[in-house]
């Protein structure tokens, strides 16, 4: 009797699956979901440019140490599956859209975790600012930026916006802000300076911290 053998795979792909809930146990459909697969912490590899820019957009694919980057959508249930996955040291899903805050969910090392099916991600309510502006003052002022304190270097699922004054100074607002720092910078228009470089101004900075569902007003 003849028996044929077939070597196995050493490095079999996997399923990573999950739901996607917010902190009130409700899920989150239609929400954005990305998984980076690397082959080691970003720490511990010194990933450059790791930061929610990145990681939100795609371009950490361009990383030596990035393996694999899929998206998929969460289902109306909140459920979500990726399929086909690279093994790695290092894997962390990100999302944003739905109801909710952006958030990431590192899962650490994936070898100390055979399954990585069923898993259960919570997701933040999102908190907003609302910038004021006071008539008589900053009268050159034309922008607001927001930004994540150390966005570059820090795990916050966010990381800069910046938004123009209306001609009538009516107040702007930042939503769909997850908790965190922040500093706020009044800025003046840019000013090119050529070779697509420009110049800006900043008037003042304020600093502040948001919290899940909080409003905070800010006046410039």
């Amino acid at each position: 009797m003849d028996i044929e053998l077939t070597k196995a795979d050493p490095n079999p792909s996997r399923i990573v699956s999950g739901t996607l809930s917010d902190t009130s146990g409700r899920p989150v459909g239609a929400a954005k979901l990305s998984l980076i697969v690397g082959e080691d912490s970003p720490i511990k590899s010194r990933w450059l440019f790791y930061h929610w820019y990145t990681l939100e957009s795609g371009e950490v694919r361009r990383a030596r140490q990035c393996l694999q980057y899929m998206t998929t959508q969460s289902k109306p249930d909140g459920t979500f599956r990726f399929e086909g996955v690279e093994p790695g040291n290092w894997m962390e899903i990100i999302h944003s859209g739905g109801h909710t805050a952006n958030g990431r969910h590192v899962l650490l090392d994936p070898a100390d975790t055979p399954n990585l099916e069923g898993l259960e991600l919570v997701a933040n309510y999102p908190g907003a600012i609302v910038v004021t502006f006071d008539a008589k003052k900053n009268s050159d002022a034309f922008a607001v930026r927001i930004e994540a304190n150390n966005w570059s270097t820090s795990d916050t699922p966010f990381a800069f916006a910046i938004k123009e004054i209306p001609p009538n100074r009516q107040p702007l607002t930042f939503d769909n802000l997850p908790p965190g720092s922040y500093r706020l910078s009044l800025q003046t228009r840019p000013i090119s300076l050529g070779m697509g470089n420009v110049s800006v101004q900043t008037l003042k900075t304020i600093s502040i911290d948001i919290d899940e569902e909080d409003e905070k007003i800010v006046e410039f």
